[in-house]
């Protein structure tokens, strides 16, 4: 990728990030790189479309969990590897100038552009039902494997742990998009904790 476009998308990034698909013309984008509209239709000739899929293609690719990888782990294993795998990617360097990654730091709404993604990008949602899919199994091999391993209790029914798990993860990603709260992992970690407290089979719950 040239410097001239890996700088256009850095730029067009921080204006997503701030102001929403809908919030940003080519013009912005032209300007807050210094470019003629022209200039920038040469790099991109699809224009503000072709850059927005290219920021969330970049986004996407930073902030899914790889839980291929992760597959034969225990539900609590998995919890921890999932927090800290995300602890990482905000700590690395996002594709923002350094800058921006000061001023907007606590402010910076990833969740939300990934939101714009899936309602304007046409392969997006379908990009994100694949990964949806293969979280939902990853979460319910853990819930089963944590059974077996008396991590949690014999009664429970592996798929509806895995559900549990999973939609505090969207309820918390939604809070942000919604409310703008910027303490996503710490509320999933918060609530993952008291999930595997409720889950334990009850002499674990009682001891100490």
């Amino acid at each position: 990728m040239s410097e001239t476009k890996e700088s256009i998308l850095v730029r067009a990034t921080e204006l997503f990030l701030r102001r929403s698909y809908e919030g940003v013309s080519i013009q912005d984008i032209a300007q807050a790189v210094g470019l003629t509209k022209s200039s920038l239709y040469h790099h991109f000739p699809k224009g503000k479309e072709q850059i927005f899929q290219e920021v969330a293609d970049g986004i996407f690719a930073k902030f899914i969990f790889d839980y291929a990888v992760r597959s034969q782990l225990l539900l609590g294993e998995l919890c921890r590897a999932f927090l800290d795998n995300q602890h990482q990617v905000l700590a690395s360097r996002l594709p923002l100038s350094e800058d921006s990654r000061e001023n907007e730091k606590g402010k910076i709404n990833f969740y939300g552009l990934l939101w714009d993604a899936f309602r304007t990008i046409p392969d997006f949602r379908g990009r994100i039902e694949t990964h949806t899919s293969r979280e939902r199994s990853v979460w319910r091999g853990a819930a089963q494997r944590s059974i077996e391993k008396g991590e949690i209790r014999a009664d429970l029914d592996p798929e509806r742990v895995a559900r549990l798990f999973t939609a505090t993860l969207d309820g918390a990603g939604m809070a942000i998009i919604w409310k703008g709260r910027d303490t996503y992992l710490e509320d999933v970690e918060e609530l993952w904790g008291d999930l595997l407290m409720a889950l334990a089979p009850r002499r674990e719950r009682g001891a100490g």
